[in-house]
């Protein structure tokens, strides 16, 4: 049964609608110590913010309420009832429950059985209905989903899948041979120095099998040459929070191969031609570290996140009388509800090592953290690819295009999905599902969950629930014509990193070059260019450094001129 709605608790987005408050209740009827929400009070206005196409602001009431509790003459609402505009209630009290019908006993049968035949009755102890979670530990015996109190692997839960964003471009004629070249040559060689990797699993848990596909037939996008993916990205890993690494979301969207994104522009429109040029962009591939393969196709994702991690419905443990059907969960992402599990994960900062790490926690329904928003997927038709759309985004969060019958996928380790290989990323620590561990405290609060269950119309696949790590706050560095981000900011420490020996790595350059500009030292000098660039020196470190208006670093380095440099900016 769903807990009971209050005044501030969360009402779910719609479409490009982001989330907002409830911001009405009752006068006389405190719950947690906050006025109980009821059918029909208001919930904060929203407006879309589409930069191109904004679709306005309107307003926002509850529609839906207990049909057998009510609160000064109107239903009480509750987590899951619907707002008027789309969307739903997603958080309310962990305590206090409100149902729709009168509790009736599955013992009620028994009794009357009892009563009929004459048998002698000692005592009738009413047992609660069992609710169906989404998921649940093994531990728990059949017929139990309360949560656990005590920390458990994550083997009790069911198998889980890690996996990593990946930047590449589209490189150009010239660059693809040799970039394929060697692609299949790093294939090659793990296949004959790895034996630890096991071949992905499909959605059926059967092998997947390993498609070639000739030069040329799709135009797929590839890794610049002379720097490999994992160079620029995991060398930037070492030492803090992974996510601080990528740039903020931006409106991207996102587009299956050039090939498509063409034929499309063929037929006209404004949509053509945005996925022609999201074609052509810099985009990001998702690469599985370790676990069960579950995304049989090409992944991509937009830049929000850099670590996923994924549990599908089928691997999961417990009795599956116990566990939320499918068809229930189908129901929920129609409405973009929410559902009770057992268990929720998140990606948190080692303390020791500075990387992320999965961390998971029992959720029970006292907790008021059991609940998990349910999101319907978007199939797009056309390019024959799903979508999902996180509350208030702009374009997709992940875009996942199946294996298509008759097109066959490239098998060189930059594409779809082929496991990465842990000694071919130096610095980095492959999470593993044995690393994970169900904590019953210290429970963190709603908000720092990005958690979902993922659902497929017409359940075409199995249910997925999906974590991802955090959207960045600050863009790593500036971006050139040609160059991304990360690359960018690669370079810079290549050249200026043995001006800084204290710096052992990539990342603790970009930190400390944020850190001098966030906050510079007594005694730092400032100016600001036409541009709105703003440039720092500090004359007893000789540290020079800039960053664009956009809080951007360009540079950090030690001039050999010192002060006379900073005279002629």
């Amino acid at each position: 049964m769903p807990g009971a709605a209050r005044l501030n608790d969360i009402g779910s987005g719609h479409d490009c609608f982001p989330e907002t408050p409830i911001i009405e209740g009752s006068s006389d009827v405190i719950i947690n110590g906050q006025p109980a929400a009821r059918q029909g009070d208001a919930v904060l206005l929203h407006g879309c913010p589409c930069p191109n196409a904004p679709h306005g602001v309107h307003s926002r009431k509850i529609a839906e309420g207990s049909s057998t509790v009510i609160i000064n003459g109107k239903p009480a609402a509750r987590i899951g009832d619907g707002i008027n505009c789309g969307g739903v209630i997603v958080s309310g009290s962990g305590n206090v429950i409100i149902g729709d019908t009168p509790h009736r006993s599955p013992v009620q049968d028994c009794a009357k059985q009892a009563a009929l035949t004459r048998a002698p009755l000692l005592a009738l102890t009413p047992m609660l209905a069992v609710e169906p979670v989404f998921a649940k530990s093994c531990l728990r015996g059949a017929g139990c989903t309360d949560a656990g109190k005590e920390e458990e692997p994550q083997g009790n839960i069911g198998e889980m899948s890690f996996y990593v964003a990946e930047p590449v471009e589209q490189a150009n004629p010239s660059q693809e041979k040799s970039v394929e070249v060697k692609q299949y040559a790093q294939a090659a060689k793990k296949k004959n120095t790895s034996s630890a990797v096991s071949p992905p699993q499909s959605f059926a848990g059967k092998n997947e099998p390993l498609l070639k596909t000739p030069l040329g037939a799709i135009n797929k996008p590839q890794i610049p040459p002379m720097e490999p993916w994992y160079k620029t990205v995991f060398d930037l890993l070492v030492g803090k929070a992974d996510a601080a690494m990528l740039p903020p979301p931006q409106p991207v969207v996102m587009a299956g191969t050039a090939t498509q994104a063409g034929a499309t522009a063929a037929a006209g429109g404004a949509v053509a031609q945005a996925n022609q040029d999201a074609a052509k962009s810099l985009t990001h591939q998702m690469k599985r570290l370790s676990g069960p393969s579950i995304w049989q196709g090409q992944l991509q994702m937009a830049q929000s996140f850099l670590l996923m991690g994924a549990l599908i419905q089928d691997l999961l443990k417990g009795e599956k009388a116990d566990l939320l059907t499918p068809e229930k969960l189908l129901e929920v992402a129609k409405k973009q509800g929410t559902v009770p599990s057992r268990v929720r994960y998140q990606w948190v900062e080692d303390e020791e090592t500075g990387s992320l790490k999965a961390v998971g926690y029992h959720t029970s329904m006292e907790s008021g953290r059991d609940q998990v928003r349910v999101r319907l997927l978007k199939h797009d038709f056309p390019n024959n690819r799903y979508e999902f759309w996180e509350e208030g985004a702009t374009g997709p969060t992940i875009l996942w295009t199946p294996d298509n019958p008759g097109m066959e996928l490239p098998t060189d380790t930059a594409h779809g999905e082929q496991p990465v290989i842990p000694s071919a990323v130096p610095g980095f620590e492959i999470p593993e599902m044995d690393d994970v561990s169900i904590l019953a405290t210290p429970m963190p609060d709603e908000k720092d969950f990005r958690d979902y269950i993922l659902v497929f119309p017409e359940n075409a696949f199995p249910p997925i629930y999906v974590y991802l790590s955090k959207n960045p706050l600050d863009p790593i560095w500036t971006r050139r014509k040609k160059i991304t981000e990360v690359r960018n900011a690669y370079k810079h420490w290549e050249k200026h990193g043995h001006e800084f020996p204290e710096l052992k790595n990539a990342k603790q350059y970009v930190d400390a070059a944020h850190d001098f500009m966030n906050k510079p030292p007594d005694g730092t000098l400032t100016k600001t260019r036409d541009n709105g660039d703003e440039l720092f020196y500090h004359p007893e470190t000789n540290i020079f450094a800039s960053k664009s208006k956009d809080n951007a670093p360009r540079t950090m380095f030690k001039p050999t001129d010192k002060m006379d440099y900073w005279n002629d900016q």
